[in-house]
């Protein structure tokens, strides 16, 4: 995130690297509001996903499986157990 978008919103945190700031969360949301109560007919009935290590109905056919992700999920629950 930027220096000034972390100084205005998490005071007494540092940051070493420039992002985005407020105006591009801002317009990712809105986005992201669009695209669940918008009209495209692709989301009517699910939300897009938004993640990396999950399956995807709609994604495109790669590595990720449904079997893949629950057992990567069941791993990483039983580090946090």
């Amino acid at each position: 995130m930027k220096s000034e978008f972390v100084a205005e919103y998490f005071t007494g945190t540092a940051t070493r690297i420039e992002g985005v700031g407020l105006a591009q969360i801002a317009e990712e949301t809105v986005q992201r509001h669009r695209d669940a109560f918008g009209s495209a007919p692709i989301y009517r009935n699910a939300l897009d996903v938004g993640g990396d290590y999950q399956f995807r109905l709609r994604g495109e056919d790669h590595a990720w499986t449904a079997a893949t992700v629950a057992a990567l999920q069941t791993c990483g629950a039983r580090q946090f157990l």
